[in-house]
């Protein structure tokens, strides 16, 4: 994943003029949770499309699963046999709690950045991490629905952490007043 999304999070690092090198592998880590969403969402296009699967045989494997499971299910969609379906259901499960492990240790990287970075920061990875609450909302089939949040998604997105933003400031300054 270095080569991916982790290098593009290491470059914004400049443009944002994060000036410590502490904040770098957090930068990285979140990188790598968002490219990771993204091949826990395409993994259908990436298979029909790119004839890639970017899963790793030694995870899939863990829960009794291969490659060729995964060609069959990107291939056939509605053809899933229960066993197979049930272990792929567990693998995702599995894997969107690491993803969401990598989101939370990316969020130290909000104390190295100025307040407007910190801002376009956490509303790009909370509109990642809705991509995996769309894939379990789809009870993990990436295959036969769209984990793409659509416009009244983002728009609840936005508004959720517009809220929180506020009360954020509201509660820093109502620390600062008892201070």
């Amino acid at each position: 994943m270095y080569g991916s999304a982790a290098v593009i999070w290491l470059m914004m690092c400049s443009l944002m003029w994060v000036q410590d090198q502490r904040a770098l592998p957090y930068a990285e880590m979140l990188g790598d949770a968002m490219q990771f969403t993204n091949f826990l969402r395409d993994i259908q296009e990436d298979v029909i499309y790119l004839d890639r699967i970017y899963l790793p045989l030694q995870d899939l494997q863990k829960y009794n699963l291969d490659h060729d499971d995964i060609i069959a299910f990107a291939n056939d969609w509605q053809n899933k046999k229960s066993e197979k379906w049930s272990a792929f259901q567990s693998y995702m499960r599995d894997q969107i709690q690491k993803c969401r492990e990598m989101y939370l240790q990316a969020n130290k990287w909000y104390q190295y950045l100025s307040i407007d970075a910190q801002k376009a920061v956490s509303l790009a990875s909370l509109l990642y991490q809705e991509i995996l609450n769309k894939i379990e909302r789809n009870d993990y089939d990436v295959f036969a629905k769209s984990a793409r949040p659509n416009f009244l998604d983002k728009i609840k997105i936005l508004f959720k952490w517009k809220i929180k933003y506020i009360l954020n400031i509201y509660n820093d300054g109502w620390k600062k007043q008892l201070i």
